[in-house]
């Protein structure tokens, strides 16, 4: 009964040595690709999958090109857009995610493009108050908001802002 015991003993312990080696690796791993690491330990990895680095890929990519520039030119973005203005953020995917970065209120085209495909709704938001358009370089060539892209107040590494006429009102 003695002989018995002791190999299961081993066995037990080398699954669980094993298992938790592959979970601590696994972790490793995936923090890794949050944190927005390319080493060669996320590159080559069985252990988290294509999608959920590319999704990872995506979110740090999103951000260098669109937050991380807004965040980077806050100061100057706060000279042109006063405390008391109201801004429509296109260029935001999230819940004024961008507004935020840049401590002024206003609208965002979060959940926005999907439900409305017409002006409606730009100016529905310049009726209520909405006095700039902050927006990335990259969504100028969208049909939605080319007739509100005349009156450039600012224009610096991607960053967009345009003064919303009257004539939109």
């Amino acid at each position: 009964n003695q002989a018995s015991v002791l190999p299961n003993f081993r066995w037990r312990k080398v699954f669980f040595s094993v298992f938790f080696i592959w979970i601590f690796l696994n972790v490793v791993s995936f923090t890794q690709v949050a944190a927005g690491k390319q080493n060669i330990l996320v590159k080559n990895t069985f252990l988290t999958s294509a999608l959920v680095k590319g999704n990872w890929g995506w979110f740090y990519f999103n951000h260098r090109e669109g937050l991380q520039n807004i965040q980077d030119q806050r100061e100057a973005l706060q000279k042109i857009i006063a405390p008391n203005d109201t801004v429509f953020c296109f260029s935001d995917p999230y819940p004024n995610v961008h507004l935020t970065a840049i401590d002024r209120i206003g609208f965002s085209g979060y959940g926005y493009r999907r439900n409305v495909s017409n002006e409606a709704m730009i100016r529905r938001w310049i009726r209520m108050g909405a006095s700039k358009l902050l927006l990335l370089e990259q969504d100028t060539a969208n049909e939605l908001v080319k007739p509100y892209l005349t009156n450039c107040l600012y224009h610096q590494k991607k960053v967009m802002v345009f003064e919303l006429s009257a004539v939109a009102r």
